[in-house]
């Protein structure tokens, strides 16, 4: 048969064409065949590696949440004695840090990024150099320009004009402990 596959020929007779579809249909079974193999091993594995995960879980339980408990205490103590400039505390055992989270903002319920429409606007009305192009403006320039008051209020530092369709979600510090 290799053979036959291997003559370049214009043209062939109807029983080569027929045999070549007869390969064809071998070779078509044989992988279908290999396919349901890997496919029914893939099965079984997956099967264990849930069964697996499902152990793991339920034999790390009361672990996870006796550290969630103390992951708990640990961050109220860190939020009542980290204060001022000083963001971390080493002990001996560990570190404690709380580490500040950028505010996100919204423009029209969306969440801001350099080609929001409604954020090249709002950039093109307070300076037109914040606008890069059409479809992009300078976020991170225009952001410095901004003042975010404790209420999630925007104000633009050099007229102080309230920009009442920007609005701030201001987040918590994130707590996070390292051990020695």
């Amino acid at each position: 048969m290799l053979e036959l596959l291997q003559i370049e020929r214009p043209d062939l007779t109807e029983l080569e064409v027929d045999e070549l579809l007869d390969r064809a249909a071998c070779l078509q079974d044989e992988i279908d065949a290999e396919q349901k193999r890997l496919d029914a091993f893939i099965a079984h594995y997956n099967a264990k590696i849930e069964k697996a995960h499902e152990n793991f879980t339920s034999a790390t339980k009361t672990q996870r949440e006796e550290l969630a408990i103390i992951t708990d205490r640990l961050d109220r103590w860190a939020r009542k004695h980290i204060t001022g400039k000083r963001r971390s505390v080493d002990l001996p055992s560990g570190k404690l840090t709380l580490t500040k989270q950028q505010p996100l903002f919204y423009l029209e319920g969306e969440r801001v990024t350099g080609d929001n429409p409604a954020l090249i606007a709002l950039a093109r009305t307070i300076d037109a150099d914040l606008v890069k192009t059409t479809e992009t403006a300078d976020w991170a320039t225009l952001k410095k320009r901004l003042t975010v008051a404790d209420d999630g209020t925007v104000y633009v530092n050099d007229t102080g004009e309230v920009l009442a369709d920007l609005r701030v979600e201001l987040r918590p510090d994130k707590f996070d402990f390292k051990t020695a």
